[in-house]
């Protein structure tokens, strides 16, 4: 019964700041992107260190409450041999995780708080091409047409294209990519970039 109680305190944490701040909108674009939001809880799992500490300290500086860190080992498949050291950030929440699953993106109006978000979501989704091209992917087109959008609001040029790759298991699968255009690269850089 105490364990029970401990988990049910520490899963129903009430929501301390319902305000739209940038560590907030940094903590939504990671979640459209590589971040997770399921079973009372937000969770982000990556290879890089950086990115899941600048996860974890905005969602610290966003809640209010201390987030759990720590790595672990990728499992393998026949496919894949080799392992991989992964870094995990999770806060759990049920009253967080459907806060922040049920979230308004239309009441995102500040300039500052659109540049967090795309912050958050390219370092999850972003990279470089070997043409130097600043392109995020996802298999979701409503995502890349609201990034798109906020990017849009920041006078960055961008389009949207898709594509068809065989998974691991050779099946299709759809991917969308957006791209960032022309001198809108450079203005990206210069405003936005990547933690």
């Amino acid at each position: 019964p105490k364990a029970m109680e401990a988990a049910r305190i520490k899963n129903t944490k009430p929501i301390k700041n319902k305000l739209i701040t940038k560590e907030l909108c940094y903590v939504l674009g990671v979640i459209l992107g590589d971040g997770n939001v399921s079973q009372r809880r937000l969770i982000l799992s990556a290879t890089d260190k950086d990115f899941v500490q600048a996860f974890k300290y905005n969602l610290e500086k966003w809640s209010k409450y201390q987030t759990t860190f720590n790595s672990r080992m990728i499992k393998t498949d026949e496919i894949i041999k080799k392992r991989k050291l992964q870094w995990v950030c999770y806060l759990n929440s049920i009253k967080i995780e459907k806060f922040i699953k049920n979230f308004n993106y239309n009441k995102i109006k500040k300039d500052s708080h659109k540049i967090n978000l795309i912050k958050g979501f390219f370092d999850s989704e972003g990279s470089f091409s070997k043409d130097y091209e600043l392109i995020a992917y996802n298999t979701n087109k409503e995502i890349l047409n609201k990034i798109s959008k906020y990017l849009i609001d920041l006078n960055l040029k961008n389009q949207i294209k898709t594509y068809t790759v065989n998974n691991i298991n050779k099946e299709p699968i759809q991917y969308h990519y957006l791209k960032i255009t022309g001198k809108s690269r450079y203005l990206f850089y210069q405003n936005i970039g990547f933690s």
